[in-house]
């Protein structure tokens, strides 16, 4: 997953003492920023991320309130190499069974796992 910026709307009126990001994984924390005058702006060094989980929590344990607009950087830095080879699979195998078989009949033709080559000849760029 390509990093990209993400912002998200977060109700704590009525006080939060985490606040848990509908997208992960994430690699940063941006800003908070308050939607409402009068609310509380939280600058990120006195905030804590959890980047697998997406939970923020405030360095101080204290609480989070109004409605907040948090932006981040979602994704990941760097595609682990076995999603990577398990895409590459992946398409391998559907590149394979969607083409008609050598002896003329339909794509696919029932042929599905008789494949020439193994999968295990990929390389991972």
């Amino acid at each position: 997953m390509e990093p990209r910026e993400v912002a998200e709307r977060h109700d704590a009126e009525s006080g939060r003492r985490i606040l848990v990001l509908r997208t992960t994984p994430v690699l940063s924390l941006t800003s908070v920023e308050p939607l409402l005058d009068g609310d509380v702006a939280y600058p990120v060094d006195g905030l804590v991320l959890d980047p697998d989980t997406g939970e923020v929590r405030r360095r101080d344990r204290g609480w989070f309130r109004g409605l907040l607009l948090l932006t981040v950087q979602a994704g990941r830095a760097q595609t682990p190499t076995t999603v990577n080879l398990a895409a590459r699979m992946l398409v391998q195998h559907l590149w394979r069974t969607q083409r008609p078989p050598r002896s003329g009949g339909l794509a696919g033709g029932g042929e599905d796992y008789s494949v020439g080559q193994p999968l295990c000849t990929l390389r991972i760029l």
